[in-house]
């Protein structure tokens, strides 16, 4: 079975994420602007 990762960067600016294989290849990459409020920061979380 093959594992997959998640990486993030929280970033005053941005929330960056990628998706990485076994072998550190990226998958799938992006960015979601941070909330400065706490809820709405949990929620961009939640979707990724």
């Amino acid at each position: 079975m093959k594992k997959n990762y998640l990486s993030i960067d929280i970033g005053g600016t941005n929330v960056k994420y990628a998706e990485l294989d076994n072998g550190g290849h990226i998958i799938e990459e992006g960015k979601i602007k941070t909330s400065q409020k706490r809820i709405s920061f949990w929620k961009i979380l939640i979707r990724l």
